[in-house]
């Protein structure tokens, strides 16, 4: 170890849980019946970040159906969805009929992008 280096507890190392993050997939149907399951994206997340602070929204998990709105209108703008199509989020969400949660696949985790490293 050297002088810059922060000692770390062996327990702690070793202890150290990998993080289980969970895909967010939404089923869209608009009113007319089209219908669309999306996966949101970072780009999803972070556009939804900037945009409730600039429009004084609350918190996901303060607004949790205008929150999965907006991040399905979000993904289906990002991958071009007909769905979408030109429309802003103001106009569009006027249009959906339900936004919701897809049902989970069983071992729907996402595996971490690296293997935790080996404490030595």
């Amino acid at each position: 170890m050297t002088s810059t280096e922060a000692p770390v507890a062996p327990e702690a190392a070793e202890a150290a849980p990998t993080p289980h993050l969970r895909r967010i997939v939404l089923d869209v149907v608009l009113a007319d019946g089209q219908a669309d399951q999306v996966t949101v994206g970072n780009a999803d997340l972070i556009r939804w970040d900037l945009t409730r602070v600039r429009r004084g929204w609350p918190s996901l998990g303060d607004a949790l159906f205008l929150g999965n709105t907006f991040l399905a209108w979000a993904a289906l703008k990002r991958q071009g969805s007909p769905l979408v199509g030109a429309l802003d989020f103001d106009d569009w969400q006027g249009q959906v009929e339900l936004v919701q949660d897809a049902p989970r696949q069983s071992g729907a985790a996402v595996p971490p992008s690296q293997p935790a490293l080996a404490a030595g």
